[in-house]
């Protein structure tokens, strides 16, 4: 079975933020999620992929796959939901957010952060 939401099982707009702070969904569209149509979904998709693609571009290009079985594990390790329409940059933004400050290394996640 193929889940299709940007959920990462860490949702902040039930605490009252208006973008929630693990799937970057406004609070609105966490609400109407089951009610969109397909068509309605991909555009939210589409620009969650844009905005990861964009913040990891911010970092320079210095975020890469290093170690794609490393980095695999870490994505169970630390239940991050992946969907096929994840994509690879939105797949290492939402790991690094849930890692946040507990690892001392990117190649710990199988990446290449800074040329660490």
């Amino acid at each position: 079975m193929t889940i299709d939401t940007p959920c990462i099982g860490i949702c902040s707009t039930v605490y009252g933020d208006d973008i929630c702070r693990g799937c970057q969904r406004t609070f609105q569209e966490v609400i109407d999620w089951n009610g969109l149509d397909l068509s309605q979904r991909q555009v939210i998709w589409d620009r969650l992929n844009f905005q990861a693609q964009k913040t990891l571009k911010t970092l320079s290009g210095q975020v890469k796959i290093l170690d794609p079985q490393k980095f695999s594990e870490a994505l169970v390790k630390y239940h991050v939901i992946q969907t096929p329409k994840h994509s690879e940059d939105f797949l290492i933004f939402l790991l690094l957010k849930k890692v946040g400050g507990e690892i001392s290394d990117g190649s710990e996640i199988g990446l290449e952060i800074n040329g660490s």
